[in-house]
């Protein structure tokens, strides 16, 4: 895993942050995988990925708008 930091307001040295993220990282690679929780679904925050055309509906009917509203601007 890789984390980038670009706020110029950031005062934490990357020892102090990269440290504890190491030492954490050491300490779990080794174990397991659980298995997943969700039967396979994909989870970002609130937003669950299951592969529904209703759900597919809900994103593209959205952007089709926009992409309506864009077009006869």
């Amino acid at each position: 895993m890789q984390v980038v930091l670009s706020s110029a307001d950031m005062t934490v040295k990357p020892e102090d942050f990269l440290g504890p993220a190491e030492v954490r990282w050491k300490t779990f690679r080794d174990q397991p995988r659980l298995s997943s929780r969700n039967g396979g679904t994909i989870v970002y925050g609130r937003w669950s990925i299951d592969g529904s055309r209703w759900q597919a509906v809900r994103f593209l009917a959205p952007l089709s708008g926009m992409a309506v509203v864009m077009l006869y601007r």
